[in-house]
């Protein structure tokens, strides 16, 4: 059955449906006289199509009135005698049967009605309590319902509501984008599903979500729209946290500084773009190949797998510094490599790969400063002292001596003052290329500053070959400096050497015990070595 509101949209006013009864009730006895003429057998047959339409376009009420009077001026008019008022036993039945039938559409009519309004009822009881918020809405988005939940939302009572003008949507640009949707409904397409936002009762923007269902009546009008809306405020912001993230996420993966690849099995995964550029492989897609397709020579491939899967498997975190071949340039690398085994799987392993060439050339950059002469390159004071311990651990492991020499450059300040000091230190540089070049390679060749200089010599098997080194590094330095120009610079050196194990145990006292026998040899006049000895009596 139509509701209230689409009743009065047909007929119009309670007067108006008053007077079409009584015209229904005029026509139908008009057609009665027509085509039954006075007297017919049935005098009320078109009165009864007429009840029936006028149960359903007027109501109850217009409908009884309606019917009282068909009765009243058929049984005066239609029924013999005609004209008079009084009883007539021939049309007694004919008017039982018709009040009968009229009583029994009547009784359809209500228990129609009665169903219907239990039915709203239900649906209203349902809509009050859903926790979504409900309304209902002419086509052009008068309010005509609003539960509870919907007044709460928006903090107004039903009656300011009901009866204005309502869309979701915030702004005028939106509100277009709504009533766009609004009007694809259609009998074929009686839903649409709007997300936007809406102001709330303290006037802050919340997303809420819409399902629209339109009602069209039999000629396919839309009739009424009815919203079921929730908040999805939340929603809305976890799924921003959630964009944010991944894209955050995908910022990380796809960066330019950490090469990163997810194993399963030695089995490639994913791996970034970064990975790829660092190792310097073919740009392609290495997903499902074994990990070996990252490294240029199976050694580092099998090193890598015996020292890290022990520890990946026992829950720890792998993290060392390779060294590795850069595919397309075919120069060394570093890389800082870091694997961890993922949870809740023994078998998927996630890596991170970063260049660290540049800080390790910069590391060992600052290292050579610090543990080596800028002039000549060799070995500083700190360094030696790191060498001559390392010796020293040696010999005694070994049984073997060690010979610390100290050497003095003879000539040295006459030739800074005549020619320069960038003969000087060409001169300091030759003695350095001199001496390395007449030392064995694990042998030390040392400059402590000046014309200081020491040599250490490992693994002596005996005094002899001591002799022989030191003899061979002195002829060495007493050759003369060549000049442009054939000039010539003299060239010569005092030497002191201490033994270990014969002149004692510590690295200090060797270097003070050499240094002392240098300065034996220099007082001696120079161009000569001298073996420290406690009487120092003996120049060799």
């Amino acid at each position: 059955m139509p509701t209230s509101h689409q009743k009065k949209k047909i007929i119009g006013s309670l007067p108006q449906r008053y007077l079409a009864a009584a015209i229904l009730g005029l026509a139908a006895l008009a057609a009665s006289y027509a085509f039954g003429g006075p007297g017919g057998k049935a005098p009320f047959l078109y009165a009864l199509p007429a009840v029936a339409i006028s149960l359903y376009l007027t109501g109850l009420y217009p409908t009884l009135c309606m019917v009282l009077f068909v009765t009243a001026a058929g049984y005066v008019g239609l029924s013999a005698p005609y004209g008079e008022f009084v009883y007539k036993s021939a049309a007694m039945p004919r008017v039982a049967v018709f009040l009968l039938l009229a009583a029994l559409l009547v009784s359809i009519h209500i228990l129609v009605r009665r169903s219907e309004k239990r039915d709203r009822q239900a649906y209203l009881r349902l809509i009050k309590d859903q926790t979504e918020f409900v309304c209902r809405c002419t086509p052009n988005g008068r309010l005509i319902y609003v539960n509870e939940v919907f007044c709460t939302y928006f903090n107004k009572t039903a009656s300011e509501l009901i009866g204005s003008i309502w869309f979701p949507g915030m702004w005028q640009s939106r509100l277009l984008e709504v009533r766009r949707k609004l009007d694809t409904l259609s009998p074929q397409n009686p839903t649409v599903r709007i997300e936007d936002r809406i102001l709330t009762s303290e006037g802050s923007p919340r997303w809420a979500e819409f399902l629209v269902r339109g009602h069209f009546d039999a000629d396919s009008n839309l009739e009424e729209i009815q919203y079921v809306g929730h908040d999805i405020t939340a929603l809305k912001h976890s799924e921003r946290e959630l964009s944010n993230t991944i894209a955050l996420q995908n910022i990380m993966l796809d960066n330019n500084l950490v090469g990163m690849v997810k194993v399963y099995k030695r089995k490639i995964i994913w791996h970034n773009k970064e990975l790829i550029r660092i190792l310097g492989l073919p740009d392609a897609d290495y997903a499902g190949q074994s990990t070996q397709a990252l490294f240029s020579d199976e050694d580092t491939y099998r090193k890598l797998g015996e020292e890290t899967y022990p520890v990946l498997k026992s829950r720890g975190v792998y993290r060392d510094e390779l060294k590795v071949r850069h595919v397309a340039s075919g120069r060394d690398i570093w890389v800082s490599v870091n694997g961890v085994m993922l949870p809740d799987d023994d078998d998927v392993s996630f890596w991170m790969f970063l260049d660290v060439s540049d800080s390790k050339t910069k590391l060992q950059a600052a290292q050579d400063i610090a543990n080596h002469d800028p002039l000549t390159g060799l070995p500083n004071r700190r360094l030696l002292d790191d060498r001559l311990q390392q010796a020293l651990s040696y010999a005694v492991r070994t049984g073997s001596m060690v010979a610390v020499c100290s050497v003095d450059l003879d000539g040295l300040k006459p030739t800074n003052d005549r020619y320069g000091h960038h003969i000087g230190d060409l001169l300091l540089k030759t003695a350095a290329e001199r001496m390395l070049a007449n030392v064995r390679p694990y042998d030390t060749v040392a400059r402590l500053g000046g014309d200081e200089f020491v040599f250490l010599l490992s693994n002596l098997q005996d005094l002899a070959d001591c002799h022989a080194s030191i003899q061979r590094i002195l002829d060495a330095l007493r050759q003369p400096l060549e000049m442009e120009g054939a000039e010539v610079i003299p060239m010569g050196a005092s030497i002191g050497a201490a033994i270990f194990p014969e002149h004692g145990n510590g690295s200090d006292a060797l270097l003070n015990q050499s240094d002392f026998a240098m300065y034996q040899a220099k007082n001696a006049g120079g161009g000569r070595y001298c073996i420290y000895d406690p009487g120092m009596g003996r120049a060799a």
